[in-house]
């Protein structure tokens, strides 16, 4: 794949992203990354690690909040909460970001 494929990729599953923490974001508690992958698929195969990588962009710009959370006993996870920001980014009221493609 080209470096400039790869680029669209990335800013299509970085939009997609916040569409489902959007879309999801009634619930107010933002999801795991589990639930948050599992929601991307068919569609973005991500690995855990690709996933990481793109919510580093996003928590980097303002529009997620990367949580680490205790499950169980020597058990941990990650939350991801939509924030004001990626509201703002997704319904247009701030400028477009180049490194996203937004799905709304």
């Amino acid at each position: 794949m080209s470096q400039r494929v790869e680029h669209t990729v990335a800013r299509g599953i970085r939009g997609r992203i916040l569409n489902v923490l959007y879309c999801l974001r009634v619930s107010g508690g933002g999801l795991t990354l589990d639930m948050l992958r599992a929601s991307l698929r068919p569609v973005d195969a991500v690995t855990e690690e690709e996933l990481i990588v793109h919510l580093q962009y996003l928590q980097a710009k303002g529009y997620v909040e990367v949580e680490d959370l205790d499950v169980l006993v020597g058990l941990a996870a990650k939350r991801v909460v939509l924030l004001p920001k990626g509201i703002d980014l997704l319904e247009r009221s701030i400028a477009a970001d180049p490194g996203i493609i937004n799905p709304l």
